[in-house]
C-alpha cells in the first residue's frame, strides 16, 4: 500500500484550500477552530477536492484526516487569513 500523503494548498489561503491526496481511498476530513470546535467534517473519496473555508475566521485551524480502511491519520495546521 502506497504511503498516505496529502498535499494542501495553499497555506495560508483567503479561505479556498485544495487538497490532493496520492489515492482516492475514503477519508474523514476534520477541521477544528482553536477552542477545539469542529467546524468542518466531511467523507471524501476523491484525489483532489476544493474546500471553500471562507466563513471562518481569519486563525489558526487544526486540519485532521483519517484513512477509513487502513486508519492512518494526518493533521497539520491551517491557517486563515482575509
Amino acid at each position: 500500500m502506497p504511503d498516505f500523503n496529502i498535499t494542501l494548498f495553499p497555506n495560508p489561503s483567503n479561505g479556498n484550500v485544495r487538497l490532493k491526496f496520492n489515492e482516492s481511498l475514503s477519508k474523514d476530513i476534520k477541521i477544528y477552530n482553536p477552542l477545539g470546535n469542529i467546524v468542518l467534517e466531511k467523507v471524501i473519496n476523491e484525489i483532489e477536492i476544493e474546500l471553500n473555508l471562507e466563513n471562518l475566521s481569519s486563525g489558526f485551524y487544526i486540519l485532521i484526516l483519517k484513512e477509513k480502511y487502513s486508519g492512518k491519520i494526518y493533521s497539520t495546521k491551517l491557517i486563515i487569513h482575509h
